[in-house]
């Protein structure tokens, strides 16, 4: 049986040198969720070339981990629990804060001062923002979990960039300032 161990997640996972089941766990939800990147999306070319890049990457993690998560690809009996590994996977890329995409909030928060709530309002904003990163870190440790159950006897190994690299993966994402606008 698996732990469900806590994480954290101080990790900058575009500068991962090394992949366990959270790195694992990581490039799952990044290849399944191209839309979060932001303002870059309007880069010409770059969404796809990071949604490519991100695809690659876990196809070359899920190849040295020796399995696909893929419901065809499983035993029968591992379904239901690739099941509730894509959900909980989707669960936490919706994880988000009623602030979230605003590049410049001046105006919002001048407004909010006017009116006499821009105290309470940063005060439930960081309480929303907390709560949001303590959802991540539960997830997160449940994704690893039901990964460590898929993984069977690879549950505790760890791959390396040059693992991935010797199979003709780049880890290095592509740079959104390389694509105009």
């Amino acid at each position: 049986m698996v732990d469900l161990v806590p994480t954290t997640l101080s990790l900058d996972f575009d500068n991962v040198k090394t992949y366990d089941r959270r790195g694992f766990a990581l490039a799952y939800i990044d290849a399944n969720n191209p839309s979060d990147i932001g303002f870059d999306a309007e880069r010409v070319g770059y969404p796809e070339a990071l949604h490519g890049h991100r695809t690659a990457l876990l196809a070359g993690i899920e190849r040295l981990f020796g399995i696909t998560l893929e419901m065809a690809a499983v035993p029968a009996g591992m379904r239901p629990v690739l099941l509730v590994f894509r959900s909980v996977a989707r669960s936490y890329a919706s994880i988000a804060g009623p602030m979230d995409g605003y590049l410049e909030a001046g105006l919002i928060h001048d407004r909010l001062e006017q009116v006499g709530i821009h105290d309470a309002f940063l005060s439930g904003i960081g309480w929303i923002a907390e709560l949001n990163e303590e959802s991540r870190v539960t997830h997160l440790d449940i994704l690893t979990t039901l990964l460590g159950v898929l993984l069977g006897d690879n549950a505790d190994k760890v791959i390396s960039a040059e693992e991935l690299q010797a199979l003709g993966v780049n880890t290095v994402p592509p740079n959104p300032t390389d694509f105009g606008f």
